[in-house]
């Protein structure tokens, strides 16, 4: 080969940042020459050269970064470019805009070049080869250190690389991109396993710690420091840290998805705080009073235990819909309502019991009871023109005499009010098997009132024994 790709980066005094392809003709020794010419997109064709498809994305992405596709983004009135660059040099907030803009492209670029060597020129005029950098492949690592002290509290950043550890503030250390950090150090240029960004990193390229002072900590423990919790590798010192929850549980709620309809959502507790299957952080945090001090908790998810909940419900045929949503496979075909999901949960009680699964559900404020309704027969008696039936449902751990249920049946309405406050969802078939009854009823508040020109209605009738079809069902709105 007698030319040579390469990739340059070069600082522009008013937007920051920017990077060209070059092809460089080699010297016999193959050194680069002074021969070069900067690559268009374009013209990509025109080069000769054996451009691979990466090189093809990344060529394509610098082709953004052109003085002639900054002008068409950020100059829509098409102002003169002298004028264009002074405006912009005076405008923070568009200035903002625009290094979002470098930094999306530049990141891009550098993760396509992971392995590779780009180079630096510190002026326009430096040849497009003068530093050469190396782009790192292995991700470094950030620690991030609080320490409480008499005056508030001390942060100071740690930054890894493999087994060393790396000096944020050797000269000529820089943040070349901010979201995601890319950062420029000595021969090297690296990446990060977290995901931060150059922000948190500038201020310890000019000192080792930075000092919050004691006024200030408790809004900086809400803010940042519960922030970085989240997301980083953090060590406390001096702090009230709790990282082992006294209980675990899971939930079983049911929510609505975005058409509206019923789903069941997993969900997990450690202490009181709550996360759902599909939020991603592996780690959970929480600042609290505690004793005239604050506490921080700060939990590391058990997703293995996590993912066991995730299997019993596949035992029960419930299927996945959406990360922590399920829905039983009976009813994946239709439309599914609240009450189709309160009814399934009625039956499948003594499985999630087992299984060791709370069950909340809840909706416009109201709370659901799961306990099963069981029949009892107390007393039938007669006279000369009336049989009088008294049975009582027990639902634990009340017990309620079955003719309070009359109007909701007759009005086809499934939430009954149990002393509690919770709401007892009844059952379909009580629709279509007790309907007929209490169309003849006549009865007082304990028990039903039949007369006895009815008695043949009453042969037989599952309301005798608390019988209720399997199969009964009935459109209930």
């Amino acid at each position: 080969m007698k030319t040579q790709l390469i990739y340059s980066f070069y600082k522009h005094p008013t937007y920051g940042l920017s990077l060209e392809a070059f092809i460089v003709d080699l010297l016999d020794n193959k050194a680069f020459s002074y021969q070069y010419k900067r690559i268009n997109y374009e013209m990509i064709s025109d080069y000769g050269y054996p451009f691979t498809e990466n090189d093809v994305k990344i060529i394509k992405k610098i082709e953004d970064l052109s003085l002639k596709n900054i002008e068409k983004h950020f100059n829509p009135k098409k102002v003169k470019l002298e004028v264009f660059l002074e405006k912009l040099s005076k405008d923070k907030e568009q200035l903002k805009i625009v290094s979002a803009y470098f930094d999306k492209r530049v990141a891009y670029c550098l993760a396509h070049l992971k392995g590779q060597k780009v180079y630096w020129k510190n002026r326009n005029s430096d040849h497009p080869g003068m530093i050469p950098l190396n782009v790192l492949e292995t991700p470094a690592k950030l620690i991030y250190f609080f320490s409480k002290t008499e005056d508030g509290i001390s942060y100071r950043l740690e930054m890894r690389y493999k087994d060393q550890v790396i000096s944020l503030q050797k000269p000529g250390t820089e943040v070349i991109s901010n979201e995601p950090a890319w950062l420029k150090h000595m021969d090297n240029v690296y990446h990060f396993s977290d995901p931060t960004d150059g922000q948190k990193l500038m201020p310890f390229l000019n000192k080792e710690e930075v000092l919050i002072p004691d006024r200030l900590s408790e809004f900086y423990l809400s803010s940042f420091m519960l922030k970085a919790s989240k997301k980083f590798d953090v060590r406390y010192e001096g702090f009230n840290v709790k990282e082992t929850p006294d209980n675990k549980k899971a939930v079983l709620s049911i929510e609505k998805d975005v058409a509206g309809n019923a789903v069941f959502q997993i969900g997990y507790f450690y202490d009181s705080m709550y996360i759902t299957a599909a939020q991603e952080n592996e780690v959970i945090v929480k600042l609290q009073k505690h004793e005239n001090d604050l506490q921080l908790l700060r939990y590391q998810r058990n997703l293995k235990w996590e993912k066991e909940f995730e299997k019993m419900l596949g035992k029960l045929d419930l299927v996945i819909s959406k990360p922590s949503w399920f829905i039983p496979n009976t009813l994946k075909d239709g439309k599914i309502s609240f009450e189709k999901l309160v009814a399934w949960l009625s039956e499948k009680r003594t499985e999630l019991a087992a299984f060791n699964i709370e069950i909340e559900a809840n909706q416009a404020g109201k709370q659901y009871s799961f306990n099963e309704a069981k029949f009892q027969t107390k007393n039938i008696s007669e006279n000369e023109d009336w049989f009088d039936i008294h049975i009582v449902v027990l639902i634990e751990p009340f017990e309620i005499p079955f003719v309070k249920f009359k109007k909701h049946i007759q009005d086809k309405k499934r939430d009954y009010t149990l002393p509690d406050g919770r709401i007892f969802l009844l059952p379909e078939a009580w629709f279509v098997q007790y309907s007929d009854i209490f169309e003849v009823d006549e009865s007082d508040e304990t028990s039903i009132r039949i007369h006895k020109q009815h008695q043949g209605l009453l042969q037989g009738h599952p309301i005798l024994n608390g019988e209720i079809e399997p199969n009964a069902k009935a459109a209930v709105t």
